[in-house]
């Protein structure tokens, strides 16, 4: 049995295949502009922005969120308001990782909660578990959380090198 889903991150168009587990197979699809940068406001309205903006065919639309860092005194302001844009939007499932990113998941509409995701091993699993055939999932955080390693292993189809 195959599974197929599209993995979008903020930073070359790459497909590959991916071995998720014995059982399933994942067909990786991720969309970068190869630029790393820290994940700010104005870059995750935008990138919230082309994910809602796709045509998900009744898919779910999934984000992982991490820390949006070097926000100073007003980190927390930001990632709430982040909170404001993401729940006017048709994103299904918002998942988070990092500690400042949990300001934005406390302001989500119930309905649009995914999971806290406290370690790799959490992400690790809720990709290999929660994320269904065909669904998206957009990955955005500042580059010291780690998300950025997760999302180019992913598109070298290294999964569980997190």
């Amino acid at each position: 049995m195959s599974q197929e889903s599209t993995f979008i991150t903020s930073s070359s168009t790459i497909t590959g295949t991916l071995f998720a587990s014995a059982k399933a197979m994942v067909s990786l699809s991720v969309s970068n502009n190869g630029k790393g940068s820290n994940s700010n406001p104005l870059s995750l309205n935008f990138a919230l922005s082309k994910l809602n903006n796709l045509s998900a065919n009744s898919k779910r639309k999934l984000i992982l969120l991490g820390d949006m860092l070097e926000l100073g005194k007003h980190s927390k302001k930001f990632h709430r308001k982040a909170a404001e844009f993401i729940n006017h939007t048709e994103i299904d499932k918002v998942y988070v990782y990092g500690k400042d990113v949990i300001e934005t998941f406390n302001k989500i509409r119930p309905q649009k909660r995914g999971k806290i995701l406290n370690s790799k091993e959490d992400i690790y699993n809720f990709m290999i578990k929660d994320i269904k055939n065909g669904e998206y999932l957009m990955i955005k955080g500042s580059n010291s959380t780690g998300l950025n390693r997760i999302s180019q292993n992913l598109k070298k189809g290294k999964l569980n090198a997190f």
